[in-house]
């Protein structure tokens, strides 16, 4: 069966899916829009460790806080004045101590945990993450994917204000293009594994039955092109598909 993707329309003004929002620990820009619509928006807010300061920082310069529904993380990072403040708003904080899993992955698993049990009608998961700095952090984000994607139906996305990441599992997916966002760069990248049959339409340079394999051939700095609707990608193993775009 194949599994359609909508990466793009998180970005339009009419997007009215019900979706969770997830903030790392990384920088939010004052006079970041997407970052106030998509607040707005969600149905279930989490800010993860030092992102609870990240979001407070900017909240204090602007005068207008917002107010997540739920604080996790091992908490090494959050401020004590910043978790007072978000406890006195209500704020559920859950402090995780296992070490052998990053804040985001266990953030994901309470998560998860909470839409069930609260029958939550969320059909995406956004994080917002920073794609530049640590490099080894923006591979546990990955390592992340890995992990949890397997386990839900709920489709996960890594956002940032002009790249989007997810992970495509063994099969064949459609990811629905728009008009309103010039063409843009992409990847598709066969991380922990080699990819040994994968076919792509809809894309500059496509793949016809190739292997992907690090040390080998690897799909990078490849461009999807606006004209068309879709990009359509078969795999026969897991496949990290990258998207930078940019708004007419």
């Amino acid at each position: 069966m194949e599994k359609v993707h909508i990466p793009l329309s998180f970005y339009l003004d009419d997007f009215d899916e019900s979706f969770a929002l997830i903030f790392l620990n990384t920088p939010i820009e004052k006079n970041d829009n997407v970052v106030k619509q998509l607040f707005k928006k969600a149905s279930f807010k989490v800010l993860v460790d030092g992102g609870a300061n990240r979001m407070f920082d900017v909240d204090s310069e602007t005068g207008h806080f917002h107010i997540p529904d739920m604080i996790t993380g091992d908490l090494d990072s959050a401020r004590s004045d910043v978790l007072k403040f978000y406890r006195e708003k209500g704020v559920e904080i859950i402090e995780t101590y296992d070490q052998n899993f990053t804040d985001f992955t266990k953030c994901l698993k309470i998560v998860l945990e909470k839409i069930e049990k609260k029958e939550l009608n969320v059909k995406y998961i956004l994080v917002h993450v920073g794609i530049r700095g640590r490099f080894d952090q923006v591979m546990g984000n990955i390592q992340t994917l890995y992990h949890m994607v397997p386990k839900t139906n709920i489709p996960i996305y890594l956002i940032s204000r002009e790249n989007i990441i997810f992970l495509l599992l063994k099969g064949s997916h459609r990811i629905m293009l728009n008009q309103k966002f010039n063409e843009g760069y992409c990847g598709l990248l066969p991380i922990g594994r080699s990819c040994d049959n994968v076919t792509t339409t809809g894309l500059k340079w496509n793949l016809t039955h190739d292997k992907l394999e690090f040390g080998k051939l690897v799909s990078t700095s490849n461009k999807w092109i606006p004209e068309s609707d879709d990009i359509s990608i078969v795999t026969d193993e897991p496949l990290i598909f990258t998207m930078s775009f940019n708004e007419n």
